[in-house]
């Protein structure tokens, strides 16, 4: 006798083929590849909320379905590079973990053997990313409730795991402040392959700069709007030679189009075999002086206090 959860994705998957007609398909897509359809991963879609009982698109998801699927077409380049049929992700702050969920769905359908932690400190959230896994029937995906700025990844991998963490790729979506910088600093201690971060409301560089004492940049360091939107810039290119000196390439890219939101910056960095040099100090003093913590715990040797 077959489970009730096999029976009943025997029943969404002839809804699907229903559904999805070559003409429905055909005006989805609209002739171009999309990374991810409701015909190829329907469980997961339905379990991620953007699937309806019936398998057609939740009203107004059509959006979010295209900026999954472009954030993953982006990084499926390093990840065909990662070697070994094993592929370890540790999703950082995870919330939901949609994009988790998504690489973990990819990576199966090459052939890959993908394993994913995710962490986050809302142990309700994190309730609703096991039922989402059993919905989609991934059983490859684990979560755990702690501080990212506290956690002993080695000891939670084991745990959850049952094996030595050797992270492959950190993945940490609208880390919010420092958060970013939490999860920037596992990237760099457990020598990933690549991660790609997306920070959300840093404000740490602001708060310094509104007490900086008039001068060439007073305008924009005086000035509040300016000072948020120039300031979160900054410290993302901050953030990226600091990344640079610790051996990664790092590029600052756009994570969705503009127009679906303001904060749509995606650190992205790719470790290489040396280490490498970056202009930290020099932004920093080229801004007013002022520097970030993520310095301090990279041990980076320039402090980030501001100038005198």
């Amino acid at each position: 006798m077959r489970a009730p959860g096999e029976r009943w994705r025997d029943v969404y998957a002839e809804r699907i083929g229903a559904v999805w007609t070559e003409g429905r398909r055909r005006a989805l897509t609209g002739g171009r590849q999309m990374q991810v359809t409701p015909w190829d991963a329907p469980f997961l879609l339905r379990a991620l909320g953007l699937l309806d009982a019936d398998g057609e698109l939740v009203k107004g998801r059509e959006r979010k379905l295209r900026q999954v699927g472009h954030l993953l077409g982006f990084l499926r380049p390093a990840l065909e590079e990662l070697d070994g049929p094993v592929v370890r992700i540790v999703d950082a702050g995870c919330g939901r973990s949609t994009l988790g969920a998504l690489v973990c769905w990819w990576l199966a359908r090459q052939g890959r053997e993908p394993r994913l932690l995710g962490i986050d400190r809302n142990a309700r959230v994190l309730e609703g990313c096991r039922e989402r896994a059993e919905l989609a029937g991934d059983g490859v995906q684990r979560f755990a409730e702690a501080s990212l700025e506290a956690v002993d990844l080695g000891a939670l991998w084991r745990e959850t795991h049952g094996e030595e963490a050797r992270v492959d790729v950190l993945l940490a979506l609208h880390a919010c402040d420092t958060a970013t910088d939490d999860a920037l600093v596992l990237a760099v201690r457990h020598d990933v392959r690549f991660f790609a971060v997306a920070p959300c409301c840093q404000a740490e560089l602001a708060r310094s700069w509104a007490d900086l004492p008039a001068g060439a940049l007073g305008p924009i360091h005086h000035n509040p709007h300016m000072r948020r939107t120039v300031a979160a810039s900054v410290t993302d290119a901050m953030r990226a030679e600091l990344l640079r000196e610790r051996g990664f390439d790092v590029r600052c890219v756009e994570l969705v189009e503009a127009v679906h939101t303001p904060k749509n910056t995606l650190l992205f960095g790719h470790r290489r075999s040396d280490s490498g040099s970056g202009g930290y100090s020099a932004l920093r003093d080229a801004t007013g002086g002022c520097g970030i913590a993520l310095a301090d715990r990279l041990g980076s040797g320039a402090t980030r206090g501001c100038m005198p």
